[in-house]
């Protein structure tokens, strides 16, 4: 038993000793780049991670000083701009026909994908930080108070709304809700 625990153990060692192999050049990819901006991502020092989401030919895209903005994704070419009254702490979420985020001051914000346009908006107690869900035509989202509610997306007419006890103390948390068939699961 000992000398076949010793053999199994020089095996391992021997086999992970070898040298990686190399890539094959045939299976690398170069990379060119199109285009690039800096104004639109310009934050003023704030550090968050509003990730862009690309639609339809169009990447959609936020930043925390409250702008929204639509740019070509072939030409980087900024579409349309929308200036928001409070800073954008959520990422930002496309349904149809619609560009959502939230806002650090508690407001869900819809703006027509196509013009950028106001479409509808609903406050809640306290900031938004998750990027808000969306499934079926529902747009769901919960708040740093622990308000978890969800529109239809095309009006932001109310369909539910949680309230859940939040922590006397707590570490902001900014994770996005997942979707399972019609249920949102909210962290």
């Amino acid at each position: 038993m000992r000398i076949a625990a010793i053999f199994s153990v020089t095996a391992l060692l021997i086999g992970c000793s070898q040298p990686a192999a190399k890539p094959n050049p045939s299976d690398q990819i170069s990379v060119t780049k199109v285009w690039s901006t800096s104004n639109v991502v310009k934050t003023n020092n704030k550090y968050l991670r509003l990730q862009p989401v690309f639609k339809g030919g169009k990447i959609f895209t936020a930043n925390a000083n409250g702008n929204v903005y639509a740019l070509d994704a072939k030409t980087g070419d900024v579409l349309w701009r929308n200036k928001t009254s409070t800073p954008i702490s959520s990422g930002v979420s496309v349904s149809k026909n619609n560009v959502f985020v939230g806002t650090a001051f508690g407001n869900l914000i819809a703006f027509d994908q196509n013009t950028g346009g106001r479409s509808w908006f609903q406050s809640f107690e306290s900031g938004l930080l998750a990027t808000p869900s969306i499934s079926r035509g529902v747009v769901a989202t919960a708040s740093m108070s622990g308000q978890i509610s969800a529109y239809r997306a095309s009006n932001g007419h109310l369909l539910w709304n949680q309230e859940v006890m939040a922590p006397a103390l707590a570490l902001r948390i900014s994770g996005q809700a997942a979707v399972a068939g019609n249920k949102f699961i909210v962290p």
